[in-house]
């Protein structure tokens, strides 16, 4: 077993404990939540220790956990800010998989350019105008990733008609 899929074993579920909250809970442990689960995700990105087809398959472990809580209503959102933490960590996640496919690819290909569709679709998701005023500066960040998945959804749709 990867030390990577150790640490998915012992970490994931240290993540999914989140408490059950009543209705409106506070923003910031629903971001260290989601935070969390991507996290893995970029650490296994970056882990040069393991194959490239390694890593891929961590982030797929990743994006499947990040689903499952999704759909778990223990842990799934209460409100469109915390669906808005949610979306943007997963776009993180379909960033991470189009960059490892484009490093396996070696070069932006079409499977690299469906990741950064879905990434494009899940940031039309996010409602910036639903964070609560302390938490305005995600809804600028979200606002930049936004930009930055624009651009490069652009050149796909140009390259691969998507």
């Amino acid at each position: 077993m990867t030390v990577f899929r150790l640490l998915l074993l012992v970490a994931a579920p240290l993540a999914l404990s989140q408490p059950a909250f009543a209705q409106e809970r506070d923003l910031g442990p629903v971001i260290n939540f989601w935070t969390k689960l991507a996290v893995l995700c970029l650490e296994a990105k970056d882990d040069e220790s393991l194959a490239l087809a390694e890593r891929l398959k961590a982030c797929d472990m990743v994006a499947e956990a990040m689903d499952r809580s999704f759909a778990d209503p223990d842990t799934a959102p209460r409100n469109q800010a915390e669906a808005n933490v949610f979306w943007t960590r997963r776009s993180s996640v379909h960033s991470f998989k189009g960059s490892l496919m484009g490093q396996i690819d070696g070069v932006r290909s079409r499977r690299v350019c469906e990741q950064v569709q879905r990434q494009w679709e899940t940031l039309l998701k996010v409602r910036p105008e639903a964070y609560p005023a302390q938490y305005r500066e995600l809804a600028e960040s979200d606002g930049r990733v936004k930009a930055s998945a624009s651009r490069l959804w652009n050149k796909c749709r140009e390259e691969f008609g998507l």
